[in-house]
């Protein structure tokens, strides 16, 4: 049997480095692009203290509490010890060479992105202009009011760009991971998997529910409180023993029931992609290995056509 996997262990932070412990002095921020993740980015850093100046070209956002909030033009030159562009990623590059281009910035600012499957040459024209570049992605599904404490953040940088970055994630609460420049890709569709394929996946369950009998008005309430008990026993049991269901007991007549019943919906290939998933897990586990075989043979068989 495979070894087990263990518990999830909750994140701790880092010790501090000496240099940040004696850096006790308020620092400043310029957000540029306050929308949510720049508004929560822009909550944490001033209630941690920190003096918060944040620009968005819509008049409806909402100012984050103890922000002040720019609209309209960029000011002429942004003092600010760290920028932080909140923007999509397509406009990050053509940000950067504005800002560069206008020489808003003093040299050796610290500027940063916060997106995830980009790298640092997007701030190549600031860095060439004496610029600290780097980059802060915090590893969060944000809508309107998230906290950002307690979730983990990829950093990267040059020396002074990730010792003002470590600041910025252990006054907003979040744990510092590292992920090499050439695997950002990979760590960016792991984040989407979690996260957007959840929303996904409940896309589809919602659909089979409904297709079950459940008015659609309902379907998502009924399963959002499953789906939280599912995540709260990942974070309680972890790997492989947050597995509940069929596959985890090798339930041969229920899975089988199962392939029968979503015969012809979209939502069948997902469930024997994740099924094939799960009797990985089970194996792990150590559920009955007969059973397990013949569920893999179920999941690859070549799929029926849905009884009228």
């Amino acid at each position: 049997m495979t070894a087990r996997r263990g518990r999830a262990k909750p994140l701790e932070a880092r010790p501090r480095p000496p240099h940040l412990e004696r850096d006790r002095a308020s620092r400043s921020v310029f957000v540029l692009g306050a929308g949510r993740l720049g508004s929560a980015l822009a909550a944490g850093l001033a209630a941690a203290g920190w003096e918060v100046e944040t620009w968005t070209r819509s008049a409806r956002r909402v100012v984050a509490a103890g922000a002040r909030q720019r609209r309209g033009a960029l000011p002429d030159r942004i003092d600010a010890d760290l920028v932080l562009l909140t923007v999509p990623d397509r406009v990050i590059p053509v940000m950067a060479q504005l800002l560069a281009d206008s020489g808003r910035i003093p040299p050796r600012r610290v500027v940063a992105h916060c997106a995830g499957a980009v790298g640092l040459d997007a701030l190549a024209p600031l860095r060439e202009l004496g610029a600290e570049v780097g980059s802060i992605h915090p590893l969060a599904a944000v809508s309107r009011g998230t906290d950002l404490a307690g979730h983990a953040a990829a950093l990267d940088g040059s020396p002074a760009a990730l010792r003002l970055l470590r600041r910025v994630a252990r006054d907003v609460g979040l744990t510092p991971i590292s992920i090499a420049a050439d695997r950002r890709a990979a760590y960016h569709a792991a984040a989407s998997l979690a996260a957007n394929g959840l929303v996904s996946l409940a896309d589809l369950a919602v659909e089979v529910l409904v297709d079950a009998g459940v008015p659609r008005a309902r379907a998502l309430d009924a399963l959002v409180p499953l789906m939280e008990s599912a995540l709260r026993g990942l974070g309680a049991r972890g790997l492989p023993d947050a597995l509940t269901g069929p596959v985890s007991r090798a339930d041969v007549p229920v899975v089988s029931a199962h392939l029968e019943a979503l015969a012809g919906t979209a939502a069948l290939e997902a469930y024997r992609v994740l099924a094939l998933r799960a009797v990985s897990l089970a194996r792990e586990q150590g559920a009955d290995a007969d059973g397990l075989d013949r569920i893999s043979a179920l999941l690859s068989r070549p799929a029926r056509r849905r009884r009228r």
